[in-house]
């Protein structure tokens, strides 16, 4: 089983209309700060993935994020919310996860999501925190927080205790 402290999945806009396309997939690009903050993890000694879920669907239509993190050990999995377009779609797999996987912490970060934060931790019970702003310094300590819970994935339920992260 792959151990993965810490996944990040980016979430396109699954479904757009326009009259001269029709049905399309928009918000491709992901957001370049999270290789940067992926790979200061890993420098950091953490083991970090990316997976883009747009990438994923194009190479193969069946495709299921639920499905992939069967064999996977993660403790947590970061959502980009950079562009507002994609909130619904973010907030449908954040959700999905939560559902299978209710261990797993799941956190939020970039422009929507810091300007929403309030909101959507009010709002959406399946997202367990929100990364306002720049996220290098509050990604270090939200995965040292982690590090400090090995209970957290025994399925003995509660949280890591967040005071700390900025």
């Amino acid at each position: 089983m792959e151990k993965i402290d810490c996944l990040f999945v980016h979430v396109p806009k699954k479904s757009s209309y326009y009259k001269p396309l029709d049905e399309f997939m928009c918000i491709n690009y992901i957001p370049m700060g999270v290789f940067a903050l992926s790979d200061l993890l890993v420098r950091e000694g953490y083991r970090s993935r990316i997976v883009h879920l747009g990438v994923e669907w194009i190479e193969d239509r069946e495709f299921s994020l639920i499905d992939w993190l069967a064999d996977k050990d993660v403790t947590m999995i970061g959502l980009p919310l950079h562009w507002h377009y994609q909130s619904f779609d973010v907030l449908d797999v954040a959700a999905k996860i939560r559902a299978r996987y209710p261990d797993i912490f799941l956190f939020l970060g970039g422009y929507t999501s810091s300007y929403f934060a309030r909101e959507i931790l009010e709002q959406f019970p399946a997202v367990d925190a929100v990364i306002r702003g720049d996220g290098e310094n509050p990604l270090l300590a939200l995965t040292e927080a982690m590090k400090a819970c090995p209970w957290l994935r025994t399925g003995k339920g509660g949280r890591p205790d967040l005071f700390g992260v900025p």
